[in-house]
């Protein structure tokens, strides 16, 4: 696993774009499980099998938006719509191409990423990210 500290949100999303752009991926926002919204950027709302980041007590399992290919346009409409994916996600994650487990993560509220493919470590450095095969003390 790699872990990169991160709390901009931009430098989050140049995160998600350089991966996605190495490795054809697909991409949702994970809500808070309290979150009404019914679309974020455009996206509708729902539950499926997807593997969510976050672990909530009671079985609640939180809704995600609709599942789409990563692409310029897809991290162009997040950065658009900032307010609101901060407001109500817990967190954007990458799927590789027909898997329901999560590959990259990012935890906005933490200011953390994961990534679960070590052989991205380089990728991510040359592209100015501090990577870590260790998490922080207080994640």
């Amino acid at each position: 696993m790699i872990y990169v500290e991160e709390k901009d949100f931009s430098r989050q999303l140049d995160l998600i774009r350089a991966i996605s752009n190495a490795e054809r991926s697909s991409f949702c926002a994970w809500l808070y499980p309290e979150s009404k919204a019914e679309n974020i950027a455009g996206w509708r709302v729902q539950k499926s099998n997807l593997e969510a980041v976050t672990t909530y007590g009671d079985n609640v399992t939180p809704s995600h938006t609709e599942l789409v290919n990563c692409s310029e346009g897809v991290i162009v409409s997040v950065s658009r719509a900032k307010n609101d994916v901060v407001a109500h996600c817990d967190s954007l994650v990458l799927y590789k191409l027909g898997a329901t487990q999560w590959f990259t993560a990012v935890v906005g509220h933490e200011g953390m990423c994961l990534v679960r493919d070590d052989a991205l470590s380089s990728l991510l450095q040359q592209a100015g990210f501090k990577v870590s095969s260790e998490p922080k003390n207080w994640w």
